[in-house]
């Protein structure tokens, strides 16, 4: 593991714990040279300074090293190695388990692969977070069943992360698994589940999305279109062509505009 995952695990790792965690009452910490200024249940609370830095992480690249804005009335932090060293001690004095996880990344993989599994089940949504994103970076033939899984975790984010993990595999058969999240409760899981057949791009991929050429939900239908436009193939063609009759504007030339870029514009 690159420094924890710098824009993977630990960044979202700590935006998870500020998402995750339930709000409790704070209480002050009883050391005055406890490094945290606040506890809660048993993880301590992020300091302002780290939710700026997990704000930064999360709207940037490795690429991006400019300060962003302050937000929410929070001094600007810039994203250089020393603030990115803070970040990631935030996240061990955090979660130590993170440490762990960055150790198995040193043993044979069926061996990581074993330790990792049962952190998949932890209480803690964070560790099963972290430890899905170690899993997720493994070459091993049990992936696709882990990350399948790994899709039945009650929170969000983490299904999220599986679907995202399942789109990068060269593998049609994680097709299946992705199919029933494209209805999932959560919008943000439906796009990740869109997504994810957009980048295996496999042609029976299409047939996933005719069901979200009528869903309610405007953003859905859109993403569909263009996941249908990165997959091709005449089924997926054939699909653009029924979007080109949405009734939102900017669904239809968006099909129109895609059709038009695999030279599919006659009307059929």
């Amino acid at each position: 593991m690159d420094k924890f995952k710098t824009t993977a695990i630990t960044v979202m790792t700590i935006a998870a714990s500020l998402v995750f965690l339930p709000p409790l009452d704070r209480d002050r910490a009883d050391s005055a040279d406890s490094p945290l200024p606040f506890k809660m249940a048993n993880r301590p609370v992020t300091p302002p300074e780290v939710s700026a830095l997990v704000e930064f992480g999360l709207n940037s690249t490795s690429e991006s090293r400019a300060t962003r804005p302050a937000a929410k009335g929070i001094p600007a932090i810039q994203n250089d190695e020393a603030e990115q060293d803070k970040l990631d001690n935030w996240a061990l004095i955090l979660y130590p388990e993170l440490a762990q996880i960055e150790a198995l990344e040193s043993l044979p993989t069926d061996v990581a692969l074993a330790e990792l599994l049962p952190m998949l089940s932890d209480a803690d949504p964070v560790v099963r977070l972290a430890a899905l994103e170690s899993l997720a970076e493994m070459n091993h033939p049990a992936l696709l069943q882990t990350l399948g899984a790994a899709l039945d975790d009650p929170e969000p984010q983490i299904r999220i992360v599986a679907l995202q993990a399942l789109g990068s595999l060269d593998n049609p058969t994680a097709i299946s698994s992705i199919e029933p999240y494209l209805f999932d409760r959560e919008t943000d899981v439906r796009l990740a589940a869109i997504e994810a057949l957009a980048n295996l791009e496999y042609e029976q991929a299409a047939q996933a999305m005719a069901g979200l050429l009528s869903d309610q939900d405007a953003k859905i239908r859109h993403q569909a279109v263009n996941a249908l436009g990165e997959i091709g193939g005449e089924q997926a063609i054939a699909y653009l062509r029924q979007a080109r009759v949405d009734p939102d504007a900017d669904i239809r030339d968006n099909a129109i505009t895609i059709l038009g870029e695999i030279g599919a514009t006659t009307w059929q």
